[in-house]
């Protein structure tokens, strides 16, 4: 069994406001003691809690040929099993992914990164699975070479065929 853990849902801003939310939650909940206040506060932990636990990946069965894209929530892992059979190919998407903020006195501050993304893909190319993603070509190819190994697919350059008009 391979498992890729592709990370939490939300990261950042949203992170850290739901560690603010459950200590108000669980503030509200235990001091309040009045009715109101302590759904407002069970609220606020469920939310937190929802935001902190949700996370995404994909589980590979080698001998069954079969895979798992899920979503996890509150640890409570949900997405159904689909057979690998349509993907016979596996190669890096090389992309750019961009991220800009601005300051109060309106500067704009960008980043630009290049990452490597690694797909398993159908034989015409025109579908494909998200597996991985890095900052450096060198770990997606090692990961490229070990699934391709593991799951006997054969190594190829992204060129998806047209389709006949």
């Amino acid at each position: 069994m391979i498992q890729i853990d592709h990370g939490f849902a939300f990261t950042g801003g949203p992170r850290a406001g739901s560690y603010v939310g459950l200590v108000g939650g669980v503030i509200l909940l235990l001091f309040s003691g009045v009715w109101a206040p302590m759904g407002i506060g069970l609220v606020l932990i469920l939310g937190a809690l929802y935001i902190l636990t949700t996370r995404s990946g994909i589980k590979i069965n080698k001998e069954l040929k079969t895979y798992q894209a899920y979503a996890s929530y509150y640890g409570i892992v949900v997405g159904e099993w689909k057979s690998l059979e349509k993907f016979t190919d596996i190669a890096i998407l090389k992309g750019r992914m961009s991220s800009s903020m601005v300051s109060r006195g309106n500067a704009r501050i960008s980043a630009i990164e290049t990452v490597y993304k690694v797909y398993l893909l159908t034989q015409s190319h025109r579908s494909r699975l998200f597996i991985r993603s890095f900052e450096a070509a060198h770990p997606a190819e090692e990961l490229m070479k070990d699934l391709s190994q593991d799951l006997g697919l054969e190594k190829v350059t992204y060129n998806p065929k047209k389709s006949r008009n």
